[in-house]
């Protein structure tokens, strides 16, 4: 047995929802005056969002204080090392963060240093492995030594670079002042 409602209609199926709504939930009350949405207490913004007004940011979160490229310091500052002089001369003309730009120049400066390394080093190699199997030899060993301690710095270099240290290395770190400071 079935009921009907005055309209002709069943109560236990579900009525089709007017255009734009959804089944079984009243539309949202529109904005008033063009405000934003209300926000409910304990909602928390997405990452990368401002907090509405008179909202706190989620504990623990931080803005990130950017620099005047607009990348955060310790991201661009671990940036500038990751490709060397190719990175470092992108971080170095597109931001304005004295740091940063430090960061970018040493970066460009290291690279080019161990590009020059490794060319005389390589031709030392062969001029003295022709002279001798044995000194070629001990020249690669350490060669290979070389290119771990240049690995050792590289690294070290995006560490200092991402905890926001002002860590010059010998002789370039104070081209690199100079350059930041142009």
């Amino acid at each position: 047995m079935t009921h009907e409602t005055s309209s002709g209609e069943h109560p236990e199926q579900p009525q089709q929802p007017a255009s734009g709504q959804g089944y079984g939930y009243p539309p949202p009350p529109p904005p008033a005056g063009g405000q934003s949405p209300p926000t409910y207490q304990g909602q928390q913004p997405y990452l990368g969002q401002p907090a509405h007004q008179g909202q706190q940011p989620y504990p623990g979160q931080q803005q990130p204080a950017t620099s005047g490229g607009g990348l955060d310091p310790k991201v661009g500052g671990l940036l500038a090392y990751l490709f060397t002089w190719l990175s470092g001369l992108v971080v170095y003309l597109t931001q304005r963060d004295r740091e940063l730009r430090f960061h970018g120049a040493q970066a460009i400066l290291l690279g080019i240093a161990w590009v020059v390394a490794v060319f005389a080093w390589t031709v030392m190699s062969v001029v003295v492995g022709f002279a001798s199997d044995t000194l070629g030899s001990l020249f690669g060993f350490v060669g290979w030594l070389l290119g771990l301690a240049f690995v050792a710095v590289w690294v070290l270099m995006m560490v200092k670079a991402y905890n926001q240290e002002h860590y010059k290395l010998p002789v370039i770190g104070d081209l690199a002042e100079t350059w930041a400071s142009k």
